[in-house]
């Protein structure tokens, strides 16, 4: 009986390991596996708002690309349901106004400048052609798999490629997605600004100071 006594208390501190570490385990699963899922739900909405992003710019330069070059869907569709739509709302007796048909919203409409269209160049329109096809998000996949992700990534790395390129050739700034200048050094003609010269990044380190002296 002692012996079974003193048997316990030599295996107490095993014990208090085993159980520290089921503990700590099962703590670790729960909290990194809701850490992982915030992170995924972060990291997916900044690729898809990246998607939009450069959508949005593809679809406004193929609409100031000069002809009828087909690059865009028409939309007919949607012109047909918005009036039938507005049909239907006039004739359950509302007569109020639409705002979009206001005097103030057309007004405020023609003040807007118009874009400049592009100039005619068969390389741009194949250019902004292929970044259509890259994000258009009819052709997206939505699954959660190695390949729908693997292959969502490799458009978005094309996609942002293709449209630096464009930008380029239009001489274009990149900008990010909340507005921003993409590049902040870069500076028109590369000329350097005030305070901003060899002299103003400090003292030389000592071991270049005596290999200057």
């Amino acid at each position: 009986m002692d012996h079974d006594l003193l048997g316990s208390l030599l295996d107490l501190e095993e014990g208090f390991y085993k159980e520290g570490y089921e503990l700590g385990a099962t703590d670790g699963a729960r909290s990194g596996y809701s850490e992982g899922s915030v992170f995924a739900v972060e990291k997916g909405f900044e690729k898809f708002q990246e998607i939009g992003r450069l959508y949005g710019k593809a679809i406004i330069w193929a609409k100031r690309l000069p002809g009828d070059h087909g690059l865009l869907q028409p939309v007919t569709s949607t012109t047909s349901s918005s009036s039938s739509s507005k049909a239907h709302y006039l004739n359950q007796g509302n007569n109020t106004p639409d705002i979009l048909d206001s005097e103030i919203t057309n007004e405020a409409v023609s003040l807007l400048p118009a874009l400049p269209p592009l100039p005619r160049n068969s390389r741009l329109e194949k250019h902004i052609a292929t970044l259509l096809s890259l994000v258009d998000p009819l052709t997206l996949s939505m699954q959660n798999s190695e390949d729908a992700i693997e292959d969502f990534d490799e458009r978005l790395k094309k996609a942002a490629a293709k449209a630096k390129l464009i930008e380029r050739m239009l001489g274009e700034q990149s900008t990010s997605s909340d507005g921003s200048p993409a590049n902040k050094n870069n500076r028109e003609g590369n000329r350097p600004v005030d305070g901003d010269s060899i002299e103003d990044f400090g003292a030389l380190p000592a071991r270049m100071q005596q290999i200057k002296d």
